[in-house]
């Protein structure tokens, strides 16, 4: 179930040593404010030497995060190296990427 909010939502996910200001982040958000889109960002301090397992358990509760302060999945996840761990969690989820709602057997 996707939250109460009135327009679709993205989620930015950085990478370790990518912030969200940097264009591979920045122009897909600035864009799809642009057509409406509220603009969620994660935000962590990664070290580059964190096991595997914890970069994923820590993606993973980033996005779980998001979903218990909205109240709903979010339409698009946008990620950038680290934040692309969230695959996972995107194809468990059924979010469909295209702003309009979707199935989800949460």
């Amino acid at each position: 179930m996707h939250s109460g909010l009135n327009h679709p939502i993205v989620v930015r996910l950085p990478g370790a040593r990518f912030d969200i200001d940097r264009p591979g982040l920045f122009w897909p958000a600035r864009a799809l404010a642009l057509q409406g889109w509220q603009v969620w960002t994660a935000v962590w301090n990664m070290p580059m030497d964190q096991p595997a397992e914890e970069r994923q358990e820590l993606v993973d509760s980033a996005v779980d995060h998001f979903v218990d302060q909205v109240g709903g999945l979010p339409h698009l996840v946008v990620g950038k190296s680290v934040g692309t761990l969230a695959a996972g969690w995107v194809a468990d989820h059924s979010v469909s990427g295209s702003g309009q709602p979707s199935t989800c057997a949460c």
